[in-house]
């Protein structure tokens, strides 16, 4: 739902992007049942509720799929012989460049 895997929580992807309240809602999609889910998570302290809750709301977006992330053009990345460590990730941020090196 989000352009990255950088967070490891899952507030700032169903929260942001779908809550109908969300400035980053651009569809505008609007689901009581879906914003109370995402609120609850948010607001819980309790680590299985707002497992629940989450994952409620992970249901509800996919059985009515109010939106669609479209691909980028493809990405190539381009690399030598000599080049250790390197792993393209599938959703091309270049987090692993911290454990590449060149050996030469």
């Amino acid at each position: 739902m989000a352009p990255s895997v950088t967070y490891r929580d899952p507030d700032p992807y169903l929260f942001d992007w779908l809550h109908s309240q969300y400035a980053r809602n651009r569809g505008k999609y609007a689901n009581p049942r879906y914003d109370q889910a995402v609120e609850e998570g948010r607001r819980s302290l309790n680590p299985r509720r707002r497992h629940e809750a989450y994952a409620e709301a992970q249901l509800i977006a996919a059985e009515e799929v109010p939106m669609i992330v479209p691909l980028g053009p493809p990405r190539f990345d381009p690399y030598r012989s000599y080049v250790r460590g390197f792993a393209p990730l599938a959703n091309a941020m270049r987090l692993t460049l911290r454990e590449t090196w060149l050996n030469r």
